[in-house]
This record gives C-alpha cells, structure tokens and sequence, in this order.
C-alpha cells in the first residue's frame, strides 16, 4: 500500500470514526514498514513492562452548572453507563448524568442533569462503566470515576471523584466496563483493570493490575470492550483477547462458557475503525465496508437472517465511516454523513419515536443526516438501556434512549424517544 493511498483512506475514514485520534497518531509513529512492499506483518509480544506513576490531582476552579449551553459546540463525545462526558470547541470538558461513583469529576457524588464543567485544555476522552479516562492538550492522561480492580490505573483501588494524573504522553485511550487500554505516542499499547478472561492481553497473568502495564507495540487503534479488547496494528491488522463466549473476537474458535484468549489473536487484515461492545464486534475495512461479529441476540449485528452468534465477521453494510458498538445496540455513519441505528429498542435508542424493533423488512433504522460522530452509551445496571449520543457536522450534540440519570444532559430524567440537541 502506498503512502499515499493510505492517507487517502485514513482521511476518509478517520475524521468520523471512533477512533478519531487515529490518523494522527499514525503520522506520528514510526510506520514499521507500513508503506513497503516488503513490511513485516508479525507484531511481536513484549515482556511484561510497568509504567511508572505518580497519581496526582490538579486544581480545578469552582464548578459551573449550565442549564442553556450554547449550539454547535461540541467536537467529540463518549458515553459511559448512566453518564456522558463531552469536548467542547475551546477544549473545555462537560460531564452529566450518573455521580455515584464520582464519574463525573466534579469533587462530589450528586448526579447532575445538566452539563457540568470539570477541566480545560482536553483532546480527548472516554468515558467506560462508572468511570472517565481524559487526555489533556499536553498527552497528559486523567482518570476518575470507580476504581474497583485498578480500572484507574494510578496503583489503588480508592474511588477518585476529581481527576487523577496517570501517565504521560498518551496518544488515545479507550475505557471499557472493568479494564482500560491506552497507546502512548510511540504506538505502545498499555492496559491496567480487571483482568478476568485474560482481558489485559498478556500472556500468564491472571490477576488485575492497578498500574498501566505493556501489552503490544505498533498499535495504531484500540477498543476496550466488556469483557473483551481490539486492536488495531500500524498495518492496519486486527488483534483480539478476551472473553469469547459469543464469539465477540472473532478468530473462529469455539464459543463456550469460558472460552478466553489471554494473549492477541489475528483476526483480519486492512482495518481502519473497531467497536468493542459488550458482547459483540464492529470494524471498518479500507473500502468502508462494515464487518460484525459476536451476540447477534436482539439484531445488534444487523445481518439479514442471522439468529445465532458468530465467532467470524460477517459483511454487514458498504461506504461506512464510523461505528459504535454497545451492548443490545449499533450505530454506523455513512458516507454521506447518515447516521444508521440497529438493535434493542425498548428506551427509544434507535431514535425512531418508538420502544418497539425495526419496522418489517428493514435491517436498519435511519435516524439522523450529516453526522460526524456517534456513541452508544453502556447498560446502567439499575437504569435499564442505554443512550444514544451524536454530534453533527455543526457541532451540535443530539442525544436520545435512557435518561433515568440524567444523562441526556436536557435537565430531565425522562427518556426521548428520537434526537434532542443539547449543546
């Protein structure tokens, strides 16, 4: 593949994904060969390496509840399980919904329904199961939010209800339900958290680890899942652990109980975007074709006459540039900028102004026009279903499904049945 056609595809594909940050970190990697005829498709598997920490808490000024944010300025989003984080265009972060935890950063444990400041200069972030992992505009990463099995990553386990420094120079991070994954800027992958069914990726080690350890070098993308991990290589390959009781890896061995893979399996090859859901797969070719793989139960792959689960990929749609993966739900974005939903229904998550499936005869449901990214929030296990979050192509944040939180962030708890704007 040449260098150019790569960056071809990669800003097709790249300015919609999930992985948003991708591109850039390619262009600032070491490329291994990417762009050679001859390069070496074999990612090696390094010794266990820890990163050395020093948790920290920055000063934040006093907290600002906005009830009327201002359209069109919102530039990434992540939802969580009852809450949502979002990146306004000054690089200022906004938290809402689900505090119990103190996932929200703000200092306390109320839940807020409405967007609520936590902190300044942010690139990045994502938001997993009761927690938030936050990149600064200096690769800084943060983290706060529950911290059971280490998920924070700063060697305890005490909940942080503020940011929390972790590492330096990170490049992306991904926040899963128990365990998270982060490259730095070299294209190292680290990963700290519950480690049940070898989630973490590395070879012999059974236990949760508290401190980000190394996982893989030449990662370009990765997802944390439920119980599961995708990966991403500069060569655009695929790579699975984990859990694969439903096939959500995707390497075609046997599903079973405690079927697991505890170090990275290949799956395929000239991958751009993966979604790690809870029990199922997403990911986007070169040719913007999208592939699923995992649960099927309920139409979250979204595959014609499909009933049982899959432990391979299945073609699922052509021309998609991002996709989001949760636990009963999927959302792709399509080239022209439309916004595709399939799957579970029953707080209004496909956005079509019901609680009922997808109308007979269709796959997919299409919910909004010139979307530019999109994220399908996590099952809260009090709350019921998930929700829905996207920003358009003018910056506004639409948000639909659940809100028992508050975590549409429109100052209600009531569920919306189809996209409302929130800032």
């Amino acid at each position: 593949m040449s260098k150019e056609h790569f960056l071809k595809i990669a800003g097709n594909f790249f300015g919609a994904a999930v992985t948003g940050v991708l591109l850039g970190l390619i262009l600032t990697l070491p490329l291994y060969g990417i762009f050679s005829n001859n390069a070496d498709t074999e990612t090696t598997l390094p010794q266990v390496a820890l990163a050395p920490t020093a948790p920290q808490t920055p000063q934040f000024d006093a907290v600002t509840n906005v009830s009327n944010t201002e359209s069109g300025n919102a530039t990434q989003v992540s939802a969580g399980a009852g809450h949502t984080v979002a990146i306004d265009t000054s690089g200022v972060l906004w938290s809402w919904g689900s505090n119990y935890y103190g996932q929200l950063g703000d200092g306390t444990t109320t839940d807020s329904h409405s967007p609520v400041q936590i902190m300044e200069n942010v690139a990045s972030v994502s938001a997993g199961r009761y927690y938030t992992m936050a990149i600064d505009t200096n690769g800084t990463l943060w983290g706060w939010g529950l911290n059971d099995n280490g998920r924070l990553g700063d060697g305890t386990t005490e909940n942080r209800h503020i940011p929390t420094q972790i590492m330096e120079n990170i490049a992306y991070v991904s926040a899963g339900t128990s365990h998270t994954m982060a490259i730095d800027t070299n294209g190292t992958l680290w990963g700290w958290g519950a480690n049940f069914f070898g989630t973490l990726g590395v070879s012999g080690m059974i236990s949760p680890s508290h401190i980000p350890i190394q996982v893989m070098e030449n990662i370009a993308a990765v997802s944390a899942g439920g119980l599961h991990t995708m990966a991403i290589d500069t060569n655009g390959t695929l790579w699975s652990w984990g859990w694969n009781r439903f096939g959500q890896l995707g390497d075609g061995t046997e599903m079973e109980q405690f079927s697991t893979r505890n170090t990275p399996v290949e799956v395929m090859s000239n991958i751009v975007a993966v979604s790690a859901g809870v029990h199922h797969t997403m990911a986007i070719d070169t040719n913007g074709t999208l592939w699923g793989w995992g649960r099927s139960g309920a139409g979250r792959l979204g595959a014609a006459e499909i009933r049982d689960d899959q432990n391979t990929p299945i073609r699922i749609m052509e021309n998609i540039t991002a996709v989001s993966a949760g636990e009963g739900n999927t959302m792709a974005i399509d080239t022209n900028g439309t916004l595709w939903g399939w799957g579970r229904n029953i707080r209004g998550q496909l956005g079509n102004g019901t609680t009922t499936g997808i109308p007979g005869g269709q796959l997919h449901i299409e919910i909004l026009e010139n979307v530019a990214h999109v994220f399908v929030g996590r099952e809260h296990t009090t709350g019921g279903a998930s929700h829905i979050l996207a920003v358009d192509n003018n910056g506004v944040l639409w948000a639909w499904g659940s809100n028992y939180y508050g975590q549409l962030g429109d100052g209600t708890t009531t569920d919306h049945l189809t996209p409302v704007p929130i800032m």
